[in-house]
């Protein structure tokens, strides 16, 4: 009996100390980066605002006022709730295929990162890669043959990344 005590209680210490040796250990480890997931849409080629939802580290929603594309960089301003950042994207790869009839379509891979937030983004940075696909279907002519406006357009940016606020 005694030799069974001696055995549970030597074993429970080695399970205390083996469970705080453990606990050390995690808590000396370094922090998981939060991750970011942005989903940019919008359904007009002219559009001043791009509706965007943020998931991840943060929720918010709001949306993108795009920028003009110099020299495979862009950098637009996302304004969501709390506050607003700058988001500049580099274009490291694009497909612009030979149109099939009236339909449109483009896609575009990259990098970007994220800076100069405001509100509740005062500090953000951030990076990590993006894929935009724009599909659009040219307004058909009385001749049967394709206009050269869009009819219907489509744009679905996917972006995600570290985050640090």
């Amino acid at each position: 009996m005694r030799r069974t005590l001696v055995a549970l209680t030597a074993l429970v210490g080695a399970g205390a100390a083996l469970t705080g040796l453990t606990l050390a250990s995690a808590s000396a480890s370094p922090a998981a980066v939060p991750v970011e997931h942005f989903r940019i849409i919008s359904t007009a080629a002219t559009s001043t605002r791009l509706s965007t939802l943020a998931t991840g580290d943060f929720t918010a929603g709001g949306y993108e006022v795009p920028g003009n594309v110099v020299s495979g960089y862009a950098t637009d301003k996302a304004v969501l709730s709390g506050g607003t950042f700058r988001v500049r994207r580099h274009v490291t790869s694009e497909t612009l295929p030979v149109p099939a009839g009236c339909l449109f379509s483009e896609s575009q891979r990259g990098t970007y990162s994220l800076s100069h937030g405001t509100g509740a983004y005062r500090g953000i940075s951030g990076s990590g890669t993006f894929n935009i696909t724009i599909t659009a279907i040219y307004a058909r002519l009385a001749s049967g043959g394709c206009g050269t406006r869009f009819a219907v357009f489509q744009q679905l940016t996917y972006e995600g990344g570290t985050v640090r606020r």
